[in-house]
């Protein structure tokens, strides 16, 4: 490898086959029941838990259920806006691909940020999203 001409494509080909691609983990997805039972740890909402259950003790079921309802309503709602956030999240990191230039044999090339391996050459400009970990180089 050189500053002029970067690796070879067979050289990335092997580096990518041996560290793998360029991404971070992901973090597993959190199921629907924990993202519901999420909407409950709030502190405002354990209040309001706990004002219901002395509403119930002293006899006002009614304020009770009321309150209650109150709760789940909101955690429902709660629930709704997270979940379609997640799944809107996973959708669009899927439709836009982090593409970056790099340096191969000799060649200025457009490549998808996942294909990057160590020791690439990636040429930046003004605007780009740095796509991995490097060290600079001045030229």
């Amino acid at each position: 490898m050189s500053l002029e001409s970067g690796l070879s494509a067979a050289e990335a080909a092997s580096r990518l086959q041996s560290g793998g691609a360029n991404r971070l983990a992901a973090a597993a997805p959190r199921s629907p029941w924990w993202l519901f039972l999420s909407q409950f740890k709030s502190v405002l909402i354990l209040v309001l838990i706990g004002a219901a259950a002395l509403a119930a003790l002293i006899g006002n079921v009614r304020d009770a259920g009321v309150i209650l309802a109150v709760v789940v309503i909101n955690a429902i709602v709660g629930f709704y806006q997270e979940y379609r956030a997640e799944r809107s999240l996973a959708a669009l990191s899927e439709m836009l691909p982090q593409k970056s230039h790099a340096r191969r044999d000799g060649q200025k090339l457009e490549l998808e940020a996942h294909t990057l391996v160590r020791g690439d050459l990636v040429l930046l400009e003004a605007g780009d999203r740095v796509p991995a970990d490097g060290r600079r180089y001045w030229q």
